[in-house]
């Protein structure tokens, strides 16, 4: 009677037939009445006690099957449900103990008892104990709390903030915050109280080393420093006064403004006003007119605008009156009254005055320039020329107006800068240089010559020919070129006659080539190609003849398929494992054959002290 062998899940895996072995999993499943079973069964039982250890996993698991890996030291489950290609999970366990576990493996954790710390190993990191690489947390063996601290805190207008605590020796040393505030006395620690974005060390704590960025203060400048006689704490920039300059300029009567001493710009102004007010200076308004009390002086020329009041001559006798005021006069003498309009002159500013060497009449607006000393003055260097008034220094001090040009021309001049003229050109002596560009003569074929009769200056290109020959390369021939006979080497031309011959069964063979491309992609592309590597269930080891019970594997057909598609099948030897010695009375055999559902195939030494493999390639029709 057949056995039904079902999965733990009710599942059915298969039906199996009495004195029949199934091995479609990686141990062999005996049926009822086998002979030769006791083989088979202890192998499944050591298999089984082993967990498949082998540095390649099992080639026919089943999900849940457990299995070691010698070459990583690793224990792993077979998941099928998992999509990717490889379908073995590694098993994770902890080992937890003082010191590290002997003979680990990649991915082997371990949980540090007495720092209460976990570990895992990956072999090659440097910066560890043996190739343990620290998880976490950081700690320091026979320390208090040794690390940098995620927490949050509360400030004190009643709102959490998230910090960083470096903790060293179970003491908080710095705190890291993106935000400020001031920690609520709920929540104090030690050293901190009102907290800034950015790094804060704790009032007990010290930084030593060089720092990059900007202090508030500093034990240099806490204390405010005079330079030449200006405070300077660090806080703003300072100028000092041009100490060269020995003599201040003072402002004096009628200009308003700072003494100028050359240390920056001041700006001085006339006092003056358009209404009558005394002690200033007159200036008109906007319309042009000004108040005064009585001008006395003496009108030379014509008066536009109007009079206001009587305007008597020396003797007292009235030159003009109010009656004719608006109208134009010619004054000749003094002017008793009140005047106005404007006066061409004044006796004040009537003879120009100097204001540090600058002419000031009253006309128009002057600049005031600081002197400088002697010495520290502009002076004209080579291919500057200068233009100053008579009687400047040497150097320009600022305090005659000059003009500097540079010393350059377009005509062939000795010691002048070359320049330009108003058409971009200049004449030169000789010029001694690498030139780029092109010169309209040259010594050189300044005189034309004649190359196989044909004039050649060098402004444009020559070809030397003879036209009664055809060139070896571009030639155009008028006439047809007769070849003496059919090629008999690669380089030979050919004739039409020769490649019109060749040309049928060419096509011929091409046609026929593609029609069996066609037909090699029509059958890859509806075919199911099945491929793999497979250890036999057992083998045997006997001298002398091959034992078909054990040492084979079966191939079955992949989902959808049936043994009435299976077009090709190919196995070959993958692996062989010799024992004793290699003679004349050892065989090989790798082969297959085919039954009613599924491919066995056989691969042997008749000498081994291992389970065999094959690979093998599967060919499926559509």
């Amino acid at each position: 009677m057949a056995y039904q062998v079902n999965k733990w899940n009710g599942e059915q895996l298969t039906v199996l037939e009495d004195g029949t072995i199934n091995t479609t999993t990686d141990i062999t499943l005996v049926g009822r009445n086998y002979a030769g079973y006791g083989e088979y069964q202890n192998e499944n039982f050591l298999f089984l006690l082993e967990n498949f250890a082998a540095n390649e996993p099992p080639s026919k698991p089943v999900t849940g099957q457990i299995w070691y890996d010698t070459n990583t030291k690793t224990l792993n489950v077979y998941d099928s449900s998992i999509t990717s290609a490889v379908k073995w999970k590694a098993i994770a366990n902890a080992q937890v103990s003082e010191t590290s576990p002997a003979n680990p493996g990649k991915g082997d954790l371990w949980f540090k008892s007495t720092t209460e710390q976990l570990y895992v190993y990956d072999g090659t990191t440097p910066f560890n104990t043996n190739g343990w690489s620290l998880i976490g947390p950081e700690a320091v063996q026979g320390y208090a709390d040794t690390r940098l601290v995620s927490a949050k805190i509360k400030g004190g207008n009643n709102t959490f903030y998230p910090i960083s605590k470096l903790v060293v020796d179970g003491t908080v040393v710095a705190i890291i915050s993106k935000n400020i505030f001031t920690i609520d006395q709920t929540e104090a620690i030690s050293g901190f109280s009102e907290i800034t974005t950015g790094l804060n060390i704790s009032s007990s704590a010290n930084i030593k080393g060089s720092l990059i960025g900007n202090a508030s203060t500093a034990t240099k400048l806490l204390t405010a420093r005079y330079i030449n006689g200006q405070l300077f704490d660090g806080t703003q920039n300072v100028t000092i006064a041009n100490q060269n300059v020995p003599f201040k300029l003072k402002a004096g009567t009628h200009i308003s403004g700072a003494d100028f001493d050359g240390s920056a710009e001041i700006f001085w102004s006339v006092t003056a006003s358009s209404t009558n007010q005394s002690g200033r200076i007159v200036v008109r308004n906007a319309n042009g007119d000004f108040a005064a009390g009585v001008i006395t002086a003496e009108l030379v020329g014509n008066v536009t605008g109007d009079i206001k009041g009587d305007v008597k001559a020396t003797n007292g006798t009235t030159v003009l009156d109010s009656g004719t005021s608006g109208s134009d006069a010619t004054f000749t003498g003094s002017v008793t009254g009140n005047v106005t309009g404007n006066a061409s002159t004044s006796s004040r500013l009537l003879v120009s005055r100097n204001i540090n060497g600058v002419p000031f009449d009253g006309t128009q607006d002057i600049t005031i320039v600081a002197p400088v000393g002697a010495g520290a003055g502009l002076t004209a260097g080579l291919y500057i020329q200068r233009s100053v008034q008579p009687g400047a220094p040497a150097e320009y001090l600022g305090t005659y107006p000059e003009t500097w040009n540079i010393k350059a021309t377009a005509a062939n001049s000795g010691d002048f800068i070359v320049a330009r003229d108003g058409s971009g050109n200049f004449a030169a002596g000789t010029i001694t240089a690498a030139l780029n560009g092109n010169a309209a003569t040259a010594t050189k074929l300044q005189t034309v010559r004649n190359i196989n009769g044909a004039p050649f200056d060098g402004t444009a290109d020559l070809t030397i020919y003879d036209g009664t020959k055809l060139p070896l390369a571009g030639g155009v021939m008028s006439g047809y070129l007769t070849l003496s006979a059919d090629p008999v080497s690669q380089m030979h031309a050919t004739t039409k006659k020769y490649a019109d011959a060749l040309i049928p069964p060419i096509n011929t063979q091409i046609a026929n080539l593609q029609a069996q491309i066609n037909q090699i992609i029509s059958s890859i592309q509806n075919n199911t190609f099945v491929s793999g590597t497979t250890y036999t269930i057992s083998f045997t080891n006997q001298v002398g003849s091959f034992n078909d019970s054990a040492n084979f594997f079966d191939v079955f057909p992949p989902a959808g398929k049936t043994m009435s598609q299976l077009l090709a099948f190919i196995p070959s030897a993958a692996e062989i494992h010799f024992a004793g010695g290699v003679n004349a009375d050892d065989s090989f055999r790798c082969k297959y054959e085919t039954l009613a559902d599924r491919v066995r195939v056989r691969v042997q030494n008749t000498e081994q002290r291992s389970r065999p493999a094959a690979n093998w390639l599967a060919i499926w029709s559509q």
